[in-house]
């Protein structure tokens, strides 16, 4: 018969080899279907050299910065952004043609 020291080292033993089931990682979802843009908005490029935060017409706050220069906001909102002349239409994507509302 062994003594209390060999017992508590052999259930040792047992409790380190004793695989505990490792949840595998999760995965990701999937990322969302590309939609393309957004037709109702115009893309508006900002030309500036510095980050700034600016307001449209209807009140929406609009971050931008040399490493994200063009955003697509609505159509009021466009129109006081490109009053400024750090604002133009992004020409690669405006197509010259604009659908007006009823």
């Amino acid at each position: 018969m062994g003594c209390c020291g060999q017992k508590r080292a052999a259930l040792r033993m047992r409790r380190h080899t004793t695989a505990s089931p490792v949840p595998e990682a999760a995965t990701p979802p999937p990322p969302a279907p590309d939609l393309g843009p957004d037709p109702s908005l115009d893309v508006v490029e900002y030309r500036g050299d510095h980050a700034i935060l600016v307001r449209g017409a209807g009140g929406r706050l609009y971050t931008f910065s040399p490493g994200r220069r063009a955003r697509g906001v609505p159509a009021p909102d466009a129109e006081q952004l490109l009053r400024n002349p750090l604002f133009r239409l992004d020409e690669r994507r405006f197509d010259g043609t604009r659908q007006e509302s009823v």
